[in-house]
């Protein structure tokens, strides 16, 4: 058996929670069985995982004063501030809103009509929604894109409410390939995206190879694979006359799209832009 570099880390904080007296002898065992190389494959972030799994050692336990204070819980999405469901997204959605505020500052009076946004499970996207209401005074057709392997949002979109995708096929796009959309972007996303875009990944590499080669701009763009499929979903809805015209594309649209990583995976994007 070959540990990585994690498992010191994951034995100190079984560790910790062992000396926590503010957590019973069933949380701590549950903290330790959760974070520790011998079962689940240990803390969200090691190198080598044992299943697609990824468990998060911060939400194994809740101190005991807090479970008394709120008289327990059966379904944990019930209280807004969960630490995985609420808190979390929204730090990471205000850290994606910095985004919309320097586009803001750089069109000055030019006019966005469309906006395509990258959806994963949907934070990018809903803190761009939240960045446009903040920041500009009008609202340009929203656009979210996915894998078609993934379309969470769009799945829910269809229906109202929040429909969990059984993915079949991983994504190229990896950062969107999810099955739910999380809670607290769906809130703003249901009643702000005007239309979904499902995308394969056929287009992917070469895209990226010609943002890379300054076909679609006056400099070299590097761009992960989570980054293309915005400008994909943009050609090829202008390249269908049906999509172009109800999505409402003319010659007077100034649409924004995102490249939302580049080569964050170096050896990954050499081989994708080096594709025959």
């Amino acid at each position: 058996m070959k540990f990585d570099e994690h498992c010191p880390k994951s034995i100190k904080i079984a560790q910790n929670a062992m000396m926590d007296e503010s957590f019973t002898y069933l949380q701590k065992s549950i903290n330790f069985s959760m974070t520790s190389l011998f079962t689940t494959g240990g803390i969200r972030g090691n190198k080598i995982s044992i299943d697609k799994f990824l468990p998060r050692s911060f939400n194994m336990g809740i101190k005991k004063d807090a479970f008394e204070k709120v008289n327990g819980f059966s379904d944990i999405r019930q209280y807004g501030e969960d630490l995985d469901y609420m808190v979390v997204p929204k730090y990471t959605m205000a850290g994606y809103t910095v985004m919309m505020k320097e586009i803001a500052d750089q069109i000055q009076e030019e006019k966005i009509t469309h906006i395509i946004l990258q959806a994963g499970v949907g934070g990018m996207a809903a803190a761009m929604v939240a960045g446009i209401a903040r920041y500009l005074n009008y609202v340009p057709t929203i656009i979210v894109v996915e894998p078609d392997s993934a379309a969470c949002v769009m799945e829910s979109i269809k229906t109202g409410k929040i429909e969990k995708i059984d993915i079949k096929r991983e994504s190229l796009m990896g950062g969107m390939s999810c099955g739910e959309v999380s809670l607290v972007p769906w809130e703003i996303l249901k009643n702000s995206v005007k239309y979904c875009v499902s995308l394969p990944d056929d287009d992917i590499a070469k895209t990226m190879k010609l943002l890379g080669n300054s076909s679609f701009s006056d400099v070299k763009i590097i761009a992960g694979e989570n980054s293309a499929p915005g400008v994909i979903s943009l050609i090829t809805s202008c390249e269908d006359q049906a999509i172009k015209e109800k999505l409402d594309f003319n010659e007077k649209s100034n649409v924004l799209v995102f490249g939302c990583e580049g080569d964050t995976d170096q050896e990954m994007y050499q081989k994708l832009i080096n594709q025959n």
